[in-house]
């Protein structure tokens, strides 16, 4: 026996020496190019089956060599996942409801099923609104004639009738819908928010907006086994949620069903903007910490109770499976779930598996759930910050022995005091140094890409993070533990409601805190896409560790790129000639000037969609521009529409001189005053320019007001309205707010200005823009901002035949560009 023993030892130990293997890396790699071609070329569906079928064959081909074999299978999985990404990407095919919808929208009657529960929404400033997912049967399109569609659309009612009960349609509900059917609006401004898309990767073709809950009637129907599923899971989320509303602080509630299973749709927005504030909003995201403390407690419970090593097993991958499934199952908890599954069933078979195997499953699994979730910047966050953190711990593990072996206790002359306290001080201070630096890491790994991608920063959550820790863990083993009651237990779990209730209003107190840090956070215009991507190329490289990357030329390349990325941040800004962009805000006025002296001009800034969709709008022009402070804001006139964004953009950006018409600081509004005090608090000046003023903003451009006078005050806002002339290299540009009526008519009086690009005033309206304002000012161009499409259409008539008309409701942001020799050039997004 010592014999077989002794001869099989090394082989044993050589195993165990042998370097983890990782195939499914490259596997990874090659689907996640296979969905690149797809999204970035649209390869049709045909070639991708092809490519599969050519695939199929060399891999079944016989006597081949191993390359031939290698590159078959790649081909293969790279065409299947190309081809699974087109099906999810692609327009979708005729019969599909999507074709039914319009820009503007149609009423039309139809007919589906609820997909899953619906979920209220409520907003700060709006009404509350019940959405639904449904899945299309058939369609009435304005007449009696029945035709079959497919395809899932998002259906909101906010009618205070139905808005008021409690759920009141469940998952495989059959309804009868009228209301108004509308494509969902794509991006109008580069890097902006896509509407469209976003719906795309969830599966949605349209939406439908319902006025009244009469418009909705019931159908027979019967339940499938699906639907009953998630009717269950809908059940235990109200019965938690329940038991959480009953407590005394509703904020505390709303944090809690955050944290515990991932709904944000009752958190008020004041403590949302706390969080991301703070740093802190990555807390309320259920990811990899939450299956953690789940994995690791369900771990203990079947140790404890003496489970055999395959009950347990059993046990603990149905339990991650039922949390994920529990809460939605976003791409974070699915990484995480995955990536523990991996480990429990190596540990059932008895064998090892390397972390990047690990990772790299669960990043397929993701892919095969949602492959648009590929270009998702927060599914892949949490996949850099695993690999940071098991970095990190590996690094710190030298310095910790060391740190043992230097500071050991000699127990013949210690204590139970001593020895008490030295394990305290023992385990405390590595844990303390173990949470700092890989914090610390973690921050510094992600920033880029939380910049470039959210263009915020958070140097409070640094710290935050680290002080809250014990409170945080606590937090999630107290809730986990409470939930589990919940659906046990439930009387048993009011036990632990008001410690939980407790741990919660901490939470919000830490985030209200890091909020009023307000030197330690800022929006950052961000680094640019090359930057981004040599970064974590290099972050690779350190995580991987070849043994051709030294220490010394990790440190030298990072200090390089990095004063790489600060010298493009300090060149010049300025722009070659005159630079207007008209930001698309749906029906509101945005406009961006950018001179050649390098200098910013806003004129207006305001939106009835709201004013986060102006704000948004205009900084990433200027943060696309590397632009951190606006020169010079001029409000044309009180309207909301018009200035709204003003205190969101002084948060945001550095500001100097506000400009306005007495009329407007006059204004009674609620908005006025809004404006002017964050304004001010931001550090800027006011003036009052009117008639006859010229701005002294860029030495090279004349910007002259040419109405109203200081002295003048008509009834109507709209009438008050500043009206701005620039002009550069014999080029003219003519802004004009919401003139009309009165002011319209003093503009007449003035000598006749042809002028070269007019901003049509009043959004378009016909009222504003008469036959003779459009022969007074005879534009080559006419730029409309305005939310309905056909805008343009009925101002045709107006301008001259050779006059342009570009409306931002249909053509997005549109950019006049007058150069230096006077060229001028005028185009939009779209």
């Amino acid at each position: 026996m010592s014999n077989v023993a002794a001869s099989t030892s090394p082989d044993i130990d050589s195993a165990v020496r042998r370097p983890l293997r990782a195939p499914a890396a490259p596997v990874f790699a090659i689907a996640a190019a296979g969905i690149c071609c797809d999204r970035w070329q649209g390869v049709p569906l045909a070639v991708w089956i092809g490519l599969m079928a050519l695939g199929a064959l060399i891999g079944l081909w016989p006597d081949q060599r191993r390359i031939v074999l290698i590159c078959g299978v790649g081909l293969g999985w790279g065409a299947l996942a190309g081809a699974w990404h087109h099906v999810w990407w692609a327009e979708p095919a005729a019969g599909q409801i999507f074709h039914w919808s319009t820009d503007e929208g149609q009423v039309v009657t139809l007919e589906g099923s609820v997909v899953q529960p619906g979920w209220l929404r409520q907003r700060a400033g709006r009404d509350p609104e019940w959405i639904w997912i449904v899945r299309c049967e058939g369609i009435w399109p304005g007449s009696d004639q029945f035709q079959h569609v497919g395809g899932q659309l998002r259906v909101q009612c906010a009618d205070p009738a139905l808005t008021t009960r409690r759920d009141p349609f469940r998952a495989g509900d059959r309804l009868r819908l009228t209301g108004r059917l509308i494509r969902p609006a794509v991006a109008g401004n580069p890097g902006g928010f896509d509407y469209r898309n976003w719906l795309k990767t969830q599966g949605i073709q349209a939406v439908l907006r319902i006025q009244h809950a009469a418009a909705i009637e019931q159908q027979p129907h019967q339940t499938s086994l699906t639907s009953e599923l998630a009717n269950w899971r809908h059940r235990l989320r109200r019965a938690a949620t329940d038991r959480l509303q009953a407590t005394a602080d509703p904020v505390a509630a709303n944090i809690g069903e955050a944290l515990l299973l991932g709904s944000r749709s009752q958190m008020p927005d004041d403590i949302r903007q706390a969080f991301i504030d703070s740093g802190m909003l990555h807390m309320l995201a259920i990811s990899g910490v939450n299956v953690a403390v789940i994995w690791w407690g369900l771990i203990r419970l079947c140790r404890t109770i003496g489970f055999t090593l395959r009950s347990s097993s059993y046990l603990v991958i149905a339990g991650l499976i039922s949390y994920a499934w529990l809460t939605d199952a976003n791409p974070p908890i699915v990484r995480a779930v995955t990536f523990a599954i991996v480990f429990q069933c190596a540990e059932l078979l008895g064998r090892r598996i390397s972390g990047l195997q690990g990772m790299s499953l669960a990043a397929l699994v993701i892919l095969a759930q949602n492959p648009t979730d590929l270009f998702n910047p927060g599914a892949w966050l949490s996949f850099l910050s695993v690999a940071v953190l098991a970095s990190v711990n590996r690094w710190c593990n030298r310095p910790m022995q060391h740190w043992r072996e230097h500071w050991q206790l000699d127990d013949a002359y210690a204590g139970p005091l001593r020895r008490g306290l030295y394990h305290l001080a023992h385990w405390g201070g590595e844990a303390v140094f173990r949470i700092t630096l890989t914090t610390l890491a973690i921050w510094v790994c992600s920033a880029p890409l939380v910049a470039y991608s959210f263009h915020f920063l958070s140097f409070a959550g640094i710290v935050l993070n680290i002080l809250i820790a014990p409170l945080f863990a606590g937090l999630l083993w107290l809730g986990y533990l409470w939930l589990l009651l919940v659906v046990a237990v439930p009387p048993v779990s009011d036990l632990l409601l008001w410690p939980l209730e407790g741990l919660l209003q901490g939470l919000v107190w830490a985030s209200r805190w890091g909020s009023s840090w307000t030197r330690w956070h800022a929006y950052v215009a961000g680094p640019p896409e090359w930057w981004v991507i040599g970064f974590y190329v290099g972050v690779g490289l350190w995580l991987a560790s070849p043994p051709w990357w030294s220490w010394s030329r990790q440190w030298k390349s990072a200090l390089v790129w990095l004063n790489v990325g600060l010298l493009w941040a300090l060149l010049p800004t300025g722009s070659q000639g005159v630079i207007c962009d008209v930001v698309s805000v749906g029906h509101g006025l945005a406009i961006v000037v950018q001179g050649p002296a390098g200098k910013t001009l806003l004129y207006d800034a305001g939106s009835l969609a709201g004013d986060e969709i102006a704000a948004e709008g205009i900084s990433l022009h200027l943060w696309q521009a590397r632009k951190s402070r606006i020169d010079a804001a001029v409000v044309s006139h009180a309207d909301a529409d018009h200035c709204n964004a003003i205190p969101l953009l002084a948060e945001r950006f550095s500001v100097g001189t506000l400009l306005f018409h007495p009329t407007f600081a006059a204004h009674p509004g609620v908005t006025v005053a809004q404006v002017r005090q964050a304004w001010q608090s931001a550090g800027g000046h006011e003036q009052e320019i009117s008639a006859g003023d010229r701005l002294d903003w860029d030495p090279q451009v004349e910007v002259d007001v040419w109405q109203p006078d200081h002295d003048t005050q008509y009834e109507r806002d709209n009438a008050n309205s500043l009206i701005i002339c620039l002009k550069y290299a014999g080029r003219s540009l003519l802004l004009t707010g919401d003139l009309e009526r009165e002011g319209l008519n003093a503009l007449l009086q003035r000598t006749r200005t042809p002028v070269d690009v007019l901003i049509a005033p009043h959004h378009g309206s016909l009222g504003a823009n008469t036959s003779e304002f459009a022969a007074w000012t005879n534009p080559d161009w006419v730029v409309i901002s305005a939310s309905q499409h056909e805008i343009a259409d009925r101002l045709r008539e107006r301008y001259a035949p050779e006059a342009r008309l570009l409306n931002t409701a249909t053509q997005g942001r549109v950019r006049i560009h007058i150069w230096p020799d006077g060229r001028l050039d005028v185009q939009s997004y779209r």
